[in-house]
């Protein structure tokens, strides 16, 4: 029930881990199957139309993560159904980051209990993870890893199912899961599995986009846009769990799509794979004189779009505000403050609520469906001049990075378009170059986001642009490739360089953005 009217789900994404929390929340034991398609019958009134992103381990359904809304057209033909098992007892691992890994809980006779470690061993732990559908047991703990419980303590040190209790502690089952890093979304970047314990990432061997959408599905990111390789997102850390992998059509999850062994691989984190969903989303400010004031847009389906000022007031500012850490919301603006976008029209009477922390959290028309023309695009003032997080890592090491001014602007100059030429950067009133010095794709694919240009096509070692003149402002940048700007970047202190213009940047980029 929302707003004291009944709602249907809708089936879209809709998992075993979402019907897991329903189960746990009415009584209704472990969840079977969530058979779609209205299977007990359509439904009637309002349809919930979120995307819940739940572990299984949640009290309720309310609690589950939130990835989105009113997006997806949904009729009752799509209501969502859920088989429970009916026991008047359950099992749970609770306090993980998944509903395989936690503490053991019972519930029975009405109440969530706690199990305690007496004689607990791998025997007791295979027959709980094996319960849940979690694999096999690989690891057991004390208390300390997942912290006690409360309630009463249901003891049985011979583990007898028949009186339906389990002489227990923590149990880390083999369960596999997958999550995207530095991307900027959960939806987008580089490809991270945790198994056996340990968190790691994909070679991007034969790595394409048919492997991508195999991680879309799975977190319910919508479709493959790009499989990106040699660590477009950065290098990861840690054990390269797959190499090799060639799903298809029939592949639910990514690890059935692995040729050979787990960690059987010759790849280092240089070739760590990634992903661009169509549902990665982000904003940003464009056509302001700083980063934090311009017109809104949004990121969406691969392809960046305005929003109309319908209905768009204060709250909604405030949310934009947060969400780029560009401190409180000063004034909404209409397009004659920024001027007018083009393309896209992506959301239109959006309307915030207190607890939304992201502007596509908001209720509004679904995606791309609109009644204005982009004379009527938003704008957004904040109380902040940068991003927070940009101040913050200015300062932290000023011998080795100097904070970039306000007047801070980059181009790509005397190319054969707005997307290609020789980098350049404005800085305290003069444009200079950049020097090729420790440059490399994560730099490249920084400059190309940021200019809206898509993604590096070439970075060409030989000069294929006019060489420029006067000042060489940068010689030295490390970036991690995930940045939205060069100034999130470290950066040497400018105008300080041992260069000639002759090693002068040239970049070519595919001029779409993602």
């Amino acid at each position: 029930m929302f707003d004291d009217t009944w709602n249907t789900v809708c089936d879209t994404y809709w998992d075993l881990q979402d019907a897991a929390v329903v189960c746990n929340q009415l009584g209704c034991g472990t969840a079977i199957s969530t058979p779609g398609g209205a299977y007990f019958g359509e439904g009637n009134g309002p349809i919930w139309n979120y995307i819940h992103i739940c572990t299984g381990n949640e009290i309720r359904l309310t609690e589950c993560p939130i990835a989105s809304s009113g997006d997806r057209q949904c009729t009752h033909r799509n209501d969502a159904s859920v088989i429970c098992s009916g026991e008047d007892w359950q099992l749970r691992l609770a306090n993980g980051q998944s509903i395989c890994e936690g503490r053991v809980e019972v519930y029975y006779d009405g109440v969530w209990g706690r199990v305690i470690d007496t004689q607990w061993n791998f025997n007791e732990a295979e027959v709980v993870c094996r319960q849940l559908k979690c694999g096999s047991a690989i690891s057991i703990y004390n208390h300390l890893k997942f912290g006690k419980g409360s309630g009463p303590t249901w003891i049985n040190r011979n583990c007898n199912l028949d009186k339906k209790m389990f002489d227990t502690i923590i149990c880390l089952s083999d369960h596999i899961q997958l999550k995207l890093v530095d991307g900027g979304s959960r939806c987008a970047g580089r490809v991270e599995l945790y198994y056996n314990g340990s968190w790691g990432t994909v070679c991007d061997d034969s790595w394409d986009l048919a492997d991508a959408q195999a991680v879309c599905n799975q977190l319910k990111c919508g479709q493959a846009l790009n499989a990106t390789v040699s660590s477009w997102f950065g290098p990861g850390l840690g054990p390269i769990w797959l190499g090799n992998v060639n799903c298809s059509l029939n592949d639910s999850v990514l690890w059935e799509c692995l040729v050979g062994r787990w960690s059987e691989s010759d790849c280092n984190h240089k070739e760590d794979a990634g992903v661009i969903c169509s549902d990665h989303r982000a904003v940003r400010l464009q056509d302001g004189t700083n980063p934090c004031q311009g017109r809104v847009e949004v990121f969406y389906n691969g392809t960046w779009g305005t929003v109309c000022a319908d209905s768009f007031g204060k709250a909604e500012a405030e949310v934009v505000c947060k969400q780029l850490s560009c401190g409180s919301a000063q004034s909404v603006e209409g397009a004659l403050t920024f001027g007018s976008g083009s393309g896209q029209i992506w959301l239109d009477d959006v309307s915030c609520r207190l607890q939304d922390t992201f502007l596509w959290q908001c209720p509004s028309l679904p995606w791309g469906e609109h009644n204005c023309n982009h004379g009527e695009d938003v704008g957004v003032i904040c109380s902040e001049r940068r991003p927070r997080e940009m101040i913050n890592k200015g300062d932290m090491k000023k011998s080795k990075t100097e904070r970039v001014s306000e007047n801070f602007e980059l181009r790509l100059a005397a190319g054969f378009n707005n997307c290609s030429g020789r980098v350049e950067i404005f800085f305290n009133g003069i444009w200079g170059t950049v020097c090729d010095d420790s440059w490399n794709k994560h730099v490249a694919a920084v400059v190309c986001r940021q200019l809206n240009c898509g993604h590096p096509v070439s970075a060409p070692e030989e000069m294929l642009f006019e060489r420029g003149n006067g000042t060489i402002w940068i010689d030295e940048i490390k970036c991690k490739g995930s940045e939205l700007f060069l100034w999130d970047c470290q950066l040497s202190v400018m105008g300080n360089h041992d260069c000639e213009h002759k090693e002068d940047v040239n970049l070519i980029c595919s001029g779409m953005p993602f």
